[in-house]
């Protein structure tokens, strides 16, 4: 063997050493890009899920709210209750109280003055 001929059978060996390495770096990179993808649908479906057993959830108290007051409806007294509520009736005798909240003016404070005093302060003796 000549020595020229070594050395080009190394180089070979190193070329397909280093084509090789490419490879496997191309089909690393390639995987890795796989299971970032899978990873973020993971995620993704994940938050949904979460979403949607939140909202699972809201019906099922909706649900069971609902049962309750259709049962409260088959009771004398549930029955009385929807009608007084929804027509503002009142059952013979009652009374009916309303209350109106005063909006008071915080800035301006009006003193009521009796009628003599009003009269006084128009002849000029008053405050």
């Amino acid at each position: 063997m000549t020595p020229h001929s070594y050395s080009r059978k190394k180089t070979s060996k190193n070329f397909l050493h280093i084509l090789l390495l490419l490879a496997l770096l191309l089909i690393f990179v390639g995987m890795i890009h796989v299971v970032w993808n899978m990873y973020g649908r993971y995620k993704e479906s994940s938050e949904r899920r979460q979403s949607i057993e939140e909202e699972y959830s809201l019906l099922v108290d909706r649900i069971e709210y609902m049962e309750s007051s259709v049962a409260s409806f088959k009771t004398i007294e549930g029955k009385e209750r929807v009608v007084r509520n929804s027509f503002d009736l009142a059952k013979e005798g009652e009374k009916v109280l309303i209350i109106l909240e005063k909006e008071a003016d915080d800035h301006v404070v009006l003193k009521k003055k009796s009628w003599y005093r009003r009269v006084f302060g128009f002849i000029g003796f008053g405050e």
